[in-house]
C-alpha cells in the first residue's frame, strides 16, 4: 500500500533517521508522522490510487496503540 522509500523519506523529513527518534514521540507527534507518510504516498502517486489520509492514519494509530499499550 505504501512504498518503503516514501516511509523512509517521510520519517527523515521529520528528523527520524534510521528508524530512531531522539526521546519519545507523543501521540500527536506520532499522528502527524503517520499522516505525513500517507500524504507523501498520495503525492508520489502509485498503483493503489488515492489514500484516505484521515481514515488510514486513524487505523494505523489505533493498531499501534492496541499493540504497544499495556
Amino acid at each position: 500500500m505504501v512504498d518503503l522509500q516514501v516511509i523512509k523519506e517521510s520519517l527523515r523529513q521529520e528528523g527520524i533517521v534510521n528508524g530512531y527518534a531522539e526521546g519519545n514521540l507523543s501521540v500527536p507527534e506520532l499522528t502527524e508522522n503517520i499522516a505525513n507518510i500517507f500524504d507523501n504516498q498520495n503525492q508520489a502517486g502509485g498503483r493503489d490510487g488515492s489514500i484516505d489520509v484521515s481514515l488510514a492514519s486513524e487505523l494505523v494509530l489505533n493498531w499501534i496503540l492496541n499493540v504497544y499499550d499495556p
